[in-house]
């Protein structure tokens, strides 16, 4: 493993512990690995003129972004794009999926021996007060998010060698997690992922409507989750219930605050709480990283709808969906859909060409 394959498995597995990208037991480590990582691989590298504006920009979106408005999350994600040039993205990608695992078996190791324990929180659903567990402070909805990562890439990976039990396994594991949890959005989201990776395999009809969707996707979600919070009114309470008051805090967050070219500190945005991965980009990242990573995602989904090339797009695809309830959009160790801008900012080779038609 080298230096940037490290630098990929250190922040998967401590994605898998729960670990937040503002944690500085995080930040400290991979923030040293990368530069190790930068200063053995990036003199090697051979940049573009074209490349090097894309890497320059990102990095420097995410250098503002951490210095001036203390979030590191755009940071990391433009960090680690600088490594993924002459790499194969599938193979980080399990590498992604190893370390996830690792790390999610270490966290409960680690609740078993009593390094760390459980803790209980209430949680306001719908109507009523439901009581959730924490790992060590995990927050439940980072548990459940962890394990449809998992069902994701194994799908990605695996959607071949996997048969009807295998399907029933991974249902069994995203609602034994759900008993754990309670995260209906993650618990749906998984079985969404699970539904549409069984029928893609079985019913050709079912793949080619998806990839069609899937090419409009992240621009449909992102026009909904802008026009939706900039209209949202008392006609909409019922839907917002729905998502849990979320559509009341988006109105709330677009109707007061400004959006501004590098993005502010989550903390600035005063009781407000901005789960939505759209709104996210936007207002914590700022425009500049919004409109360049909105371009990038949109135009690289109908690359890949051109090239037939079904199941990068149905990555995007769920987590597009996901990010609709969910402010992980600009994390690219959560939002691994990331991982395939590589594709659109760099341009191939025949040893890094590892897109194939499915």
């Amino acid at each position: 493993m080298n230096l940037a394959e490290l630098f990929i498995a250190i922040n998967s597995f401590l994605k898998g512990m729960g670990y937040s990208s503002d944690n500085k037991i995080y930040l400290g480590s991979i923030f040293f690995i990368f530069i190790l990582a930068a200063c053995v691989k990036l003199p090697k590298d051979k940049f573009t003129l074209r490349e090097f504006i894309y890497v320059l920009i990102l990095v420097l979106i995410g250098l503002i972004n951490y210095f001036f408005k203390h979030s590191s999350v755009f940071l990391l994600t433009a960090l680690t794009l600088t490594l993924l040039k002459n790499v194969n993205i599938d193979h980080c990608l399990k590498i992604v999926l190893i370390s996830r695992i690792t790390g999610m078996i270490a966290l409960f190791l680690a609740l078993v021996m009593g390094f760390v324990h459980q803790t209980t929180i209430q949680t306001w659903r719908i109507d009523q007060f439901v009581t959730r567990t924490t790992i060590n402070g995990v927050y439940p909805n980072i548990l459940q998010l962890n394990v449809v990562i998992i069902i994701i890439l194994l799908i990605y990976f695996y959607r071949e060698r996997i048969n009807w039990l295998g399907y029933v396994g991974l249902t069994i594991l995203n609602l034994t997690f759900y008993k754990y949890t309670l995260s209906r959005t993650g618990m749906f989201i998984g079985m969404l992922a699970i539904l549409l990776g069984y029928l893609s395999c079985y019913i050709v009809l079912i793949k080619k409507e998806i990839m069609v969707i899937s090419k409009y996707i992240y621009f449909l979600l992102a026009l909904f989750s802008l026009l939706i919070a900039f209209f949202y009114n008392d006609s909409l309470s019922k839907l917002n219930v729905l998502f849990n008051g979320r559509l009341s805090y988006m109105h709330m967050l677009v109707t007061t605050y400004p959006v501004t070219l590098f993005g502010e500190n989550k903390a600035y945005f005063l009781n407000i709480n901005i789960d939505n991965g759209f709104d996210a980009l936007l207002y914590v990242c700022g425009l500049l990283a919004f409109l360049v990573i909105s371009y990038l995602m949109i135009s690289l989904s109908f690359s890949l709808f051109k090239d037939k090339n079904f199941y990068p797009l149905f990555v995007i695809f769920i987590l597009s969906i996901y990010s609709l309830t969910e402010s992980f959009l600009p994390n690219i160790f959560v939002n691994i859909s990331i991982f395939f801008l590589a594709w659109k900012i760099f341009e191939p080779t025949e040893n890094t060409s590892d897109k194939e038609k499915n």
